[in-house]
């Protein structure tokens, strides 16, 4: 699969919604991107696409659900935690709270399970 990516190296500032062909892709093979910087840019756009009504919220939880235990980038995986939490808080519906947190919580174990970070294996208490 071919790809333009519009802000190559995140060297300018553009605005991007995408269609349904790229979100498609998004969906199931954005950790295919090799490149740590275009992710967060794409997963930036997204971000942005949910808090100007372009994307459902729960279109883009599923989203963040279904890549993250994928995600090898730290930075990416803490930056959606935080797109995640707020979310949840504001966008997602009163009656689908309790479900996105318990899948959230699933989510994370299952990314953490996979890490080979140091940092997040080392024990918080001895």
């Amino acid at each position: 699969m071919r790809a333009i990516i519009h802000n190559y190296e995140d060297h300018a500032y553009v605005l991007t919604r995408y269609d349904a062909k790229t979100l498609d892709f998004i969906t199931t093979d954005l950790h295919k991107i090799t490149s740590e910087l275009e992710r967060a840019v794409i997963w930036r756009q997204l971000w942005i696409m949910v808090s100007s009504c372009k994307m459902s919220s729960m279109q883009y939880f599923n989203l963040v659900i279904n890549q993250l235990p994928h995600e090898t980038s730290q930075m990416i995986i803490q930056n959606n935690l935080m797109y995640l939490g707020a979310l949840i808080n504001s966008y997602i519906p009163p009656t689908m709270i309790k479900q996105c947190r318990e899948q959230t919580f699933t989510a994370l174990m299952v990314t953490l399970a996979k890490t080979t970070d140091e940092a997040l294996l080392a024990p918080i208490v001895d």
